[in-house]
């Protein structure tokens, strides 16, 4: 079942959505690109920690190869093949390094907007997201198998990301999150609202619960930032172009008009 603003609990508690655009003083698209701005910076915040580990994670080897270095050259009689083959490795660290820093300057400000595989895309996401998606009680089923499929880089970092974080926070169940892509002329599954074009280019995420009854823990006890709810998510479709439908543990992005 579809719900809309006036009925969905999460949105009608957000005065901004509920509040008409020139109650703000703003017009309807620089409201709505606000909006979307904010959530993108939430889904941003989320990812904090874990880009942080990536780049922490790429300089300690540097650090430990620094270290070897050092004491082999305060040795009476330093080895210079060996020191030579320490500052290979170094040049190799520091190079994984800077493009671990230039990826994680990326997701803050991209001078770009590429268009990345959509089936890796969800791979990546996945692997970003572990910890989030275990706490949630999810494991992502990622059944695309297109490899020709491709969405811009903005789509997979702000909407795509956001949506999994949707999920963890707003619907955690033990199972699986399948991800699946209809690129047909007409999608099938899921209900389909208002595609774009005859064309229909539809990403489904929908959750398949397991047979176990675990208890999840509730998603505010175990982190610092807010959550990241559905209005979130449809201001970023709105902003994107992307038309977005969900119901009871099911949503699509139809991304098919999508021009950002």
């Amino acid at each position: 079942m579809l719900t809309t603003p006036d009925q969905d609990p999460i949105r009608s508690n957000h005065a901004d959505w509920c509040a008409p655009a020139d109650a703000l003083g703003l017009a309807p698209d620089v409201l709505g690109a606000r909006l979307a701005e904010a959530a993108a910076y939430a889904v941003l915040q989320r990812m904090a920690p874990v880009l942080r580990h990536d780049m922490v994670g790429a300089i300690q080897p540097v650090s430990i190869l620094m270290a070897l270095l050092q004491k082999r050259m305060q040795m009476p009689e330093p080895d210079v093949q060996a020191i030579a083959k320490n500052l290979a490795s170094v040049s190799a660290a520091a190079k994984e390094v800077a493009a671990s820093c230039i990826n994680a300057m990326g997701w803050v400000a991209s001078n770009d907007n590429p268009l990345v595989n959509l089936r890796t895309s969800v791979d990546e996401a996945a692997q970003l997201m572990a910890m989030e998606l275990s706490a949630a009680g999810l494991k992502v089923s990622n059944h695309i198998f297109d490899d020709s499929a491709v969405v811009p880089q903005s789509f997979f970092r702000s909407l795509l990301m956001g949506a999994l974080l949707a999920f963890c926070d707003q619907h955690p169940i033990e199972g699986s999150l399948e991800v699946t892509l209809d690129t047909g002329l007409e999608a099938t599954g899921q209900p389909v609202l208002f595609t774009h074009s005859t064309h229909s280019t539809l990403l489904t995420l929908r959750t398949v619960p397991s047979s176990t009854d675990k208890t999840l823990v509730p998603a505010d006890t175990i982190r610092k930032s807010r959550c990241i709810d559905w209005s979130d998510i449809q201001a970023l479709a709105n902003y994107l172009d992307v038309t977005m439908a969900r119901g009871d543990g099911w949503l699509t992005l139809d991304f098919a008009g999508s021009r950002r």
